[in-house]
């Protein structure tokens, strides 16, 4: 199970922080500039699209879940 978790993260963690970056960035100009927040905030759609990409592939490998008894 635990090489599963590594190709999960390899597959990830270019998007990790743009994705965080782009939420904070959203956040601090949704008061200001309501469309540079929402353009902020699509963008971070995509990357997070393709973050949830990576774990339905990984999570959908066979043997990919660890159950207990």
């Amino acid at each position: 199970m635990p090489l599963f978790s590594i190709g999960a993260n390899a597959l990830a963690e270019p998007v990790v922080v743009p994705i965080l970056g782009l939420g904070l960035l959203a956040a601090g100009l949704a008061p200001l500039l309501l469309n540079a927040a929402a353009a902020a905030g699509w963008l971070n759609g995509w990357l997070l699209d393709y973050l949830a990409w990576c774990a339905r592939t990984i999570g959908s490998a066979p043997h990919a879940e660890a159950r207990s008894g």
